[in-house]
């Protein structure tokens, strides 16, 4: 049976209009999935490439999920992003 475990430490990054942030990974998952968490709950896919994904151009906070997959199970990690 897989297990699912969620990073419960979040963590807030400072980042500036269209920066790229790039993040790492050990054991080299099956996939990585990114989404990011809108304040009227709904979400949206965001697009990885290299490991790297790109803050949006807009001033603001935002909440993102990355969530890796391995044959023994998934991790999530929480963090929140102040683009400014």
């Amino acid at each position: 049976m897989a297990q699912k475990r969620r990073n419960s430490c979040r963590t807030l990054l400072e980042v500036k209009k269209g920066e790229t942030l790039k993040f790492e990974i050990d054991k080299n998952p099956s996939s990585t999935l990114v989404i990011k968490l809108n304040e009227d709950g709904t979400s949206d896919n965001v697009n990885i490439e290299n490991n790297k994904i790109k803050m949006p151009s807009e001033s603001g906070y935002n909440i993102y999920e990355l969530t890796s997959v391995w044959q023994q199970g998934r991790e999530t990690f929480v963090f929140d992003v102040n683009v400014k």
